[in-house]
């Protein structure tokens, strides 16, 4: 082997230390190669040694060098040639190669203090000792820089002394590193990092963000850090007040302030994502109308695989709302939040936290659920929330929300469906600390407490606040008071003047609402049962709707439902204001707004059997509220009360329940849980005594006691009376009682004792403005239905009623009334007065009466016998009736009733004609007089069979029967209607392929020569013979040319230009004096066939020409055409009319293919005549030149339809 060592320098340096050789160039040869020619031995390499091996004995080797530089300048090959007699190379074997190198490109080391680009080799004999060294940094501009780590056998020194015994590499390791210049014009703030130039290694994630990115300047101005712009790895643009990036060239980043006048309107942004690092990201305060852009990796490793960012959603000022992508842009005007979406899956987040967290424990007081954290959910996923109360000493009082939650409550246990960004504070304090609750409203801005309702313990000093003013809805609201109740103090009239913030100790359950502008507006809170993320408004849409209203005070307002809607129906709601609530069944009602107002809506099932439970405490709060509240049977009802209130000047305390219905009878307790299965009452006892209440109503008078609900002891004797019985002019017609009090006509009741909730309902009716009104119906003898008398229906024929004068009654009769067993009804017909309508609404302003006139119907049955006859038609009162064996009307008694049925009726294989009714007429039509239900059946008869056969029974032929055609049979049968007149056919000839034999029609058996039958009228069954005479089949073909038969062995023929010479590519036509005549002088008809059978020379030599569809080298294309006419083609198909090698038919222009060879050919009949034609088109080019004949083969076979 051999060792070759090169070196070069670059005479050319002119950008600075690391420009000069890039790569070498090294190639050999040997004295006996060809003169002139090279071998590569090593190309485009950075090394400068080789070891060249095998070489042989007694040969000179020549060698030569080039350099390329890092401007790619390329040197000439060298002219010093190197010869070496390899006998006299032994010694380099004991040699060593030293390459010393740096870890990036270009870079210098020094080898004996001598200075060298990278790589640097040199070959030293034997062992020896040399220094070696390289820089500590080395700069690239200002931006990039190398700082040295170790070599790569880990010494850390930069110069060190190396002894090399061996071939050896010494390579000095790198880091690279980037710089990043961090820009804050204006110097508001102190950002982290602070402004200036800082060095990273390369793949070295990069953060920072803004302390205080509001900044106030001078006395009305505000700085606001609303986002950056970046060069190199840094994002070029995004909003926020926090960056990141991984660094993997030389960055920047300058923070982008704006300067906007201090009362500018702010709008906050709340970022969220489940992985990476998002721009802006958590919550960050823009001037309004900024346009923010958003951004986050458009991928990142977390949880042991990669995510992928594929959109967002968002709210507010996020548009559009949802997206795809890693990056949107928007103007921000409102609060909004948006929410990056990972992996195809766009998900909320529901952070949870709770009072008393700590390192342990991590999750506060009790274990919530959802666990303290973040948690992140599908869009309209339904989540149980809750803790358990009391928990490590503590008791939950509620929390503190927002998203899809209330900013304030009091649940310990709810569900709510979430529908954007969400948090949950679980607030706690002391178990044994008494606790009171206070609920904010306001109609702007997000007060302090929340709006909601926030607990906390007696004697809490509350501070309130609201913003001064704020911009909502378009417009500048200013606060200007406030109202309270409990602890809380009113102000409305202005005259605090910082109506906005107002400090208080909170002893009592209390409201605060914030008065804006100069009104004095409360609250509606409308609730409704059913609700969800996709139904906000729940069953029905209430009015108002689900959720908040602002209106004046005194302001009268309508609630109402629509029941049933949505397959529920409302079954009561309830009203609840501060200090009290009612409950009631009714759908619609009227509430005044003079303080906060909640409204309920509850719904059961539609169908559902709803039971109700009345309500009665003569103090305290008591839930349900008092009051008829309404429940699906098998309902579980947790009633309560308080334990003591403060009412009438004194502590009351509760003693206990009584119960009736589903309510456990008795109870010690302030509260009871049952399962609800009848209407059912309690009363909440209280200080230990029986109390019974006594509801009295009453329109008129002031009875004794008086209206209302009073409290009785257990066992009290009541008795009431009415102390004017003709009061205001009515008359009290009597009473109605439940519980203890039963019903009566009088105006008075005595000695009633009452031992359970009792109570009266005095009736009245006005002497001078009553009138009577009758409702009756005509005939009397309509006992079967119902009268309808505003609202309410009765089983009668007459009712009589006393209304006040001018009352609008809503009368109504049922229509139809049916006799027991249903064949029998009365039908309302009209009203007394002409009026046609079964309800009217009638003012009543006399004495009145309205009859209801009805008339007689029996049920009439008309139906065929047999009941399988559905295939006709029934008549009735001149109404078709088709597709049905029986009908079924009603009709008047004592009228008559035209009936018919359809004569004859068929389908495929059974045929009916009608013969006769029950009662033995024979007329199809017939009038019947209905004076009881009645039954008309018409008995049918089956119809005929028709019969149509060949004699000989041959089956080759045909028969035709209307317009369809039967072969290969030799008789055909069906049914015909009697009286139908038909016509039949068969075919003229009969034969088959592969006979010699032809059957050729002769006439019918009853007459007839036409193979066409003469039209029959079918009266009975019958059979129509078609007679044939069998004969021996000739086919015989006559074909003449030039004016004279054409007799065997003789062929036709056609001399192409008329024997001239002709063209390549020509397109030659027969001419009527070359036409081929063709007769059929047999008793069959004939199907022509063609095909190209050779093409040889005038020697009988196979010529190379081809037959084709188009013209080509050696190939020609030859048409015919079988014309019914004497006159040549006017022009031929070049698809159907080319002839082929193969055998080709003909066929007619309805055959399938069609017309093909012409309009004749397909069949020829006896003694018919047909005439052939032909086309050439020569070919494009030919091999071969001279007479060249072209053979056709045209044959006839049998055809037999």
């Amino acid at each position: 082997s051999l060792f070759v060592q090169w070196t070069g320098q670059d005479t050319t340096i002119e950008e600075g230390e690391g420009w000069g050789i890039w790569v070498y160039d090294v190639q050999w040869r040997r004295e006996d190669d060809t003169p002139g020619v090279w071998t590569d031995l090593i190309m485009s390499t950075t090394d400068t040694v080789d070891t060249v091996t095998p070489l042989e004995n007694a040969h000179w080797y020549y060698f030569r060098v080039r350099a390329h530089d890092l401007a790619t300048n390329v040197a000439p090959w060298d002219t010093t040639f190197y010869i070496v007699d390899v006998e006299s190379v032994y010694t380099a074997l004991t040699n060593y190669t030293l390459t010393v190198q740096t870890s990036f490109s270009p870079g210098s080391v020094w080898v004996d203090g001598a200075g060298y680009s990278s790589p640097y080799t040199e070959i030293f004999v034997g062992s020896s000792t040399h220094n070696i060294a390289v820089r500590e940094t080395v700069v690239v501009g200002d931006s990039i820089r190398y700082i040295f780590t170790q070599w790569n056998d880990g010494v850390t020194d930069t110069s060190r002394d190396i002894t090399a015994v061996s071939d050896t590499t010494f390579t000095a390791e790198y880091d690279v590193q980037y710089s990043f210049v961090l820009n804050n014009p204006g110097g508001y703030d102190t950002p982290v990092p602070a402004a200036g130039t800082y060095w990273y290694d390369a793949g070295t994630e990069v953060s920072g963000y803004i302390t205080t990115p509001v900044v106030s300047v001078g006395t009305d101005s505000l700085a606001i850090c609303v986002g950056y712009t970046g060069t190199g790895s840094a994002p070029a643009i995004a909003s926020g007040t926090s960056f990141w990036f991984v660094i993997d060239q030389p960055s920047s980043i300058t923070w982008d302030w704006e300067v906007v006048p201090s009362d500018t309107i702010l709008c906050t942004l709340y970022v969220y994502s489940h992985y990476g690092h998002p721009m802006p990201s958590d919550t960050t305060i823009y001037p309004y109308g900024t346009v923010i852009y958003a951004t986050v990796e458009e991928s990142t490793f977390a949880s042991g695989s990669w995510r992928h960012c594929t959109g967002w959603l968002g709210g507010g000022s996020v548009i559009p709302s949802s997206g795809v992508g890693n990056s949107v842009s928007f103007h921000i005007t409102e609060t909004s939040w948006l929410v990056w979406c990972w992996d195809g899956d766009c998900e909320l987040p529901l952070i949870v936290e709770n009072d008393g967290m700590s390192y342990d424990p991590v999750d506060g007081y009790d274990t919530p659920v959802p666990t303290v954290g973040v948690h992140w959910y599908s869009p309209g996923t339904d989540i149980n929330a809750y803790v358990t109360t009391p928990a490590d000493g503590m008791q939950c009082v509620g929390y503190w929300g927002s998203g899809s939650v209330l900013t304030a409550g009091t649940e310990t246990n709810f569900t709510f469906t979430i529908n954007e960004p969400t948090y949950i504070h679980w607030r706690w304090f002391d178990e044994d600390t008494e606790i009171v609750c206070l609920t904010v409203y306001s109609e702007y801005d997000s007060p302090n407490p929340p709006m909601g309702t926030s607990c906390y313990p007696v004697g809490t000093v509350i501070n309130a606040t609201v913003a001064e003013s704020t911009y909502e809805g378009g417009s500048w609201h200013v606060c200007t008071g406030y109202w309270g109740s409990g602890s809380v103090p009113t102000d409305t009239s202005g005259g605090d003047p910082t109506p906005y913030d107002i400090s208080f100790t909170l002893n009592l359950n209390s409201q605060l609402v914030w008065m804006w502008d100069g009104a004095i507006r409360f609250p509606l809170i409308v609730h409704n049962e059913g609700t969800s993320g996709s139904d906000p408004d729940g069953y029905d849409t209430p009015n108002p709707t689900v959720g908040i209203h602002w209106y004046d005070y005194g302001t009268d307002v309508n609630c109402s439902v629509t029941s049933p809607a949505d397959g529920m129906q409302c079954i009561s709601h309830q009203i609840v204001w501060a200090d009290s609530s009612v409950s009631d069944t009714s759908t619609s009602f009227d509430v005044v707004i003079e303080v906060p107002t909640d409204v309920y809506w509850h719904w059961a099932t539609e169908g559902a059997t709803i039971v109700y439970l009345t309500v009665y405490s003569p103090y305290g709060n008591p839930d349900p509220p008092r009051g008829v509240n309404a429940y699906t049977s098998g309902d579980v009802v947790s009633a309560w009360v308080e334990d003591s209130v403060y009412e009438d000047g004194a502590w009351q305390y509760n003693s206990g329940w009584f119960g009736g219905g589903s309510v456990p009878t008795s109870g010690d307790s302030n509260e009871v849980d049952f399962t609800i299965t009848t209407n059912s009452w309690i009363v909440w006892q209280w200080n230990g005594d029986t109390l019974w209440p006594f509801v009295v109503v009453s329109p008129h008078d002031t009875p004794v006691p008086g209206v209302g609900t009073h409290w009785y002891n257990n066992g009290d004797t009541i008795s009431g009376y009415i102390t004017d019985p003709s009061a205001d002019g009515y008359f009290c017609v009597g009473f109605d009682g439940w519980g203890d009090l039963w019903d009566g006509p009088f105006t008075h009741f005595e000695d009633m004792v009452i031992t359970q909730p009792s109570g009266v309902n005095w009736l009245w009716n006005d002497t001078a403005s009553t009138k009577m009104v009758i409702v009756s119906k005509d005939p009397v003898d309509d006992t079967y239905g119902l009268i309808y008398i505003d609202g309410v229906w009765i089983s009668s024929a007459a009712e009589t009623v006393y209304v006040p004068t001018g009352t609008i009654l809503e009368i109504a009769v049922s229509n139809p009334d049916y006799f027991a067993g249903g064949d029998s009804r009365y039908i309302f017909s009209q009203w007394s007065d002409a009026t046609t309508d079964t309800n009217r609404t009638e003012v009543i302003n006399v004495n009145s009466e309205f009859v209801a006139e009805y008339t007689l119907e029996h049920r009439v049955v008309i139906q065929k016998n047999p009941s399988a006859d559905t295939l006709g038609t029934i008549y009735a009162n001149s109404v078709a009736y088709a597709g049905s064996s029986s009908v079924e009307l009603w009709w008047e008694d004592g009228t008559n009733l035209d009936v018919a049925v359809s004569e004859r009726d068929s389908s495929a294989g059974i045929r009916y004609i009608f013969d006769r009714w029950e009662d033995s007429s024979t007329d199809t039509a017939r009038t019947l007089n209905i004076t009881s239900p009645t039954t008309a059946t018409a008995f049918y008869d089956v119809q005929y069979l028709v019969v149509i056969q060949k004699n000989p029974a041959e089956p080759y032929g045909c028969i035709y029967v209307e317009d369809t055609v039967y072969c290969g049979i030799s008789e055909y049968e069906f049914w015909v209607d009697g009286g139908t007149s038909i016509q039949f056919a068969v075919t003229p000839m009969d034969t088959s392929m592969g006979m010699d034999s032809i059957y050729t029609f002769s006439d019918w058996a009853d007459g007839g020569t036409d193979t066409l039958h003469s039209p029959v009228t079918i009266n009975s069954s019958d059979t129509f013979t078609a007679n044939y005479t069998g004969d021996v089949a000739t086919l015989c073909i006559s074909i003449s040319q030039h004016g004279s038969p054409v007799v065997y062995p003789d062929s036709c023929y056609w001399e192409v230009n008329g024997g001239d010479s002709v063209d390549v590519g020509g397109t030659y036509e027969m001419v009527n004096t070359d036409m081929i005549t063709i007769q059929n002088c047999g008793n069959i008809y004939l199907q022509a066939q063609l095909y190209i059978a050779s093409v040889r020379d005038e020697s009988g030599i196979p010529l190379p020409w081809t037959p084709g569809y188009i013209q080509g080298d050696d190939k020609f294309v030859l048409r015919a055409r079988f014309e019914t006419t004497s006159f040549p083609p006017t022009a031929y198909n070049p698809s159907k009319d080319y002839v082929k090698s193969t055998p080709t038919d003909a066929t007619l222009p309805g055959d399938t293919p069609s017309s093909i060879f012409g309009p004749g050919g397909g069949k020829l009949g006896p003694t018919q005549e047909e005439y052939l034609y032909f086309q050439l088109l020569m070919p494009t080019n030919s091999s071969v030149y001279g007479l060249g004949i072209i053979h056709v083969r045209l044959k006839y076979k049998v055809r037999l339809h």
